[in-house]
């Protein structure tokens, strides 16, 4: 109202000097009056509704994301103070940097006023599950379940903690870590010798163990009216094997593939378990010789024996599962098929429940001589060329013709078969090419 009034009061003036203008002074005001409206500038907005002046005001900036520290400099650099400061865990936002701010960024305030702040203290920590004692695969589980990750995994003998369970973990069970934190694990390699156990170390300290077996006799095939028996098992044959030898107490792991080969042939195939301590699967039979040509070498070069590791014969094989046995199976003829399950990993407890690959081994009992899954799991590669039993060997060693025949013998069941592959008698009706490989053959060695 400042250039308005200034011009009435001239007006005013203009009346005061003459009385007979009274008519020309109205003109006058009203004329002065409009050139003031028109003249004047607006009123000056300070963009606030509480009467501040406008150069008090500044715009909040946006801190969140920053580390405390840098959200501290840019407040003060646009004339803000750091307020309240709390910390809270969060999984998205790192340890130290802001989470949220009050006021927002981009609002209008005061300069000197106050901005909030809530700093990440990072994830919210997790207790460290105890997994001494499980095995490794359920340790792992345990862990990933904990939102913890699985170490270093070494290896170590011990004689009160049985093969492939967890001797001890670091951070120990009970610790408050970050989540996603690493526990590693000591993993039992079981007694450093057993009786009638070697041992020997492949590259990076991973374990073969090999059990003895004694010389003997037994009928090999079928026996005569055996239920589910197959013709391809006949004629039952007696087989004397004069020598001592030694048997895979497993088959062939992944981990022992890996340690020697340095390959994965089962990588990104179908329906394989991804753990170490299953079978290698995907290995033909030609496969399996290349491993052993590797297995041997290492063995001379770190002084370990002779170098003597082969694939077993099909009569080596037969007498190793039997173990002194005449029953259809290793544990009795199991008529209804009602004790394989504790034995043997079949299609029944294994395809039949959703579980399509081969197991870990070494969870199903062994035989009598110490030997396990040789009933199930996977079938086993043999040196022999595929034939049939007539004029079989009789002292225990590989029918190899000259030359060598198409295929070759597989023995055992796998997770795949039916119960009755699992007999010790059992053989398909015809073998496997050299070449050939699947998710349900895997190998034993023999020395």
């Amino acid at each position: 109202m400042g250039c308005l009034s200034t011009r009435l009061s001239m007006g005013y003036f203009t009346m005061n000097r003459s009385d007979n203008c009274r008519y020309t002074f109205i003109v006058l005001t009203v004329l002065v009056t409009a050139v003031a409206l028109v003249g004047c500038p607006p009123p000056r907005d300070n963009g606030t509704d509480n009467g501040d002046p406008p150069d008090n005001r500044v715009t909040v900036p946006d801190v969140v994301g920053m580390t405390e520290a840098d959200a501290r400099g840019n407040l003060l650099l646009a004339d803000l103070v750091v307020g309240d400061v709390t910390l809270e865990y969060s999984n998205e936002v790192s340890e130290g940097n802001v989470i949220s701010q009050s006021p927002r960024a981009d609002n209008t305030v005061n300069r000197g006023s106050a901005v909030n702040l809530v700093v990440s203290k990072g994830p919210e920590p997790v207790t460290v599950p105890d997994v001494v004692g499980m095995t490794e695969a359920d340790a792992q589980g345990n862990l990933v379940l904990a939102g913890l990750t699985v170490g270093n995994v070494t290896s170590d003998y011990s004689e009160e903690t049985p093969e492939g369970s967890v001797i001890s973990q670091s951070p120990r069970a009970g610790n408050s870590v970050n989540q996603g934190s690493a526990v590693n694990l000591v993993v039992s390699l079981g007694p450093e010798t057993a009786a009638g156990e070697e041992v020997f170390l492949l590259p990076g300290n991973v374990p073969l163990r090999m059990i003895w077996i004694e010389s003997g006799t037994f009928m090999m095939g079928r026996n005569p009216g055996e239920q589910d028996g197959r013709h391809f098992e006949d004629p039952q044959h007696e087989v004397t094997i004069a020598y001592d030898f030694w048997m895979g107490r497993y088959t062939v792991t992944k981990r022992q593939w890996q340690a020697v080969m340095g390959t994965t042939p089962w990588a990104g195939r179908t329906r394989v378990l991804d753990h170490l301590d299953s079978p290698a699967v995907y290995i033909s039979w030609n496969d399996a010789r290349d491993f052993i040509t590797a297995l041997n070498a290492h063995i001379i070069a770190t002084g370990q024996g002779t170098g003597d590791f082969r694939l077993p014969s099909e009569a080596e094989w037969e007498y190793a599962c039997r173990a002194g046995t005449t029953t259809r199976f290793y544990w009795g003829d199991d008529p209804e098929y009602t004790q394989i399950d504790s034995f043997a990993w079949w299609r029944g407890n294994a395809w039949d429940l959703g579980n399509l690959y081969a197991h870990v081994v070494g969870q199903k009992l062994p035989n009598a001589w110490g030997l396990y899954d040789m009933s199930g799991n996977v079938r086993e590669w043999c040196e022999d060329d595929w034939g049939s039993y007539r004029d079989a060997p009789a002292d225990g060693s590989a029918w190899v013709d000259s030359p060598r025949a198409t295929y070759r013998v597989c023995r055992g069941g796998s997770w795949l078969s039916a119960a009755s592959h699992s007999r010790s008698a059992f053989r398909a009706l015809t073998g496997e090419g050299p070449e050939d490989t699947h998710n349900t053959i895997g190998f034993r060695l023999a020395r």
